[in-house]
């Protein structure tokens, strides 16, 4: 289920969704979780490269796509938290690598 198609192309439409939140002006009292938006935006093109790779019609391993949703989804992570030391461009790269399709897919 994790690697449906349905189902990345819902979780790489939710980064669309942030990346487009970070690039807008952020409002003084959002009720939402703040975000690093200029790590966010820096990191615009590792984004596109995960995007692309999460939404390829090819079968892809599933650790890629847990990650994805990981970093998405973890509060303390580097996209919402201004401590966490995880670089975020690296991370991103390192979906993108787990996303390729040429990678031998577990049984």
């Amino acid at each position: 289920m994790l690697v449906s198609l349905p189902l990345r192309r819902a979780l790489a439409q939710n980064w669309r969704d942030l990346s487009a939140q970070a690039a807008r002006a952020s409002t003084a009292r959002n009720p939402r979780v703040t975000l690093c938006r200029d790590r966010i935006i820096a990191a615009e093109s590792d984004i596109l490269a995960m995007l692309r790779a999460l939404s390829t019609s090819l079968p892809v391993p599933a650790q890629g796509v847990a990650l994805a949703n990981w970093l998405l989804s973890d509060g303390a992570g580097p996209l919402y938290h201004r401590s966490c030391t995880t670089d975020l461009a690296a991370a991103l790269a390192r979906v993108t690598e787990l996303l390729d399709p040429t990678t031998e897919l577990a049984a």
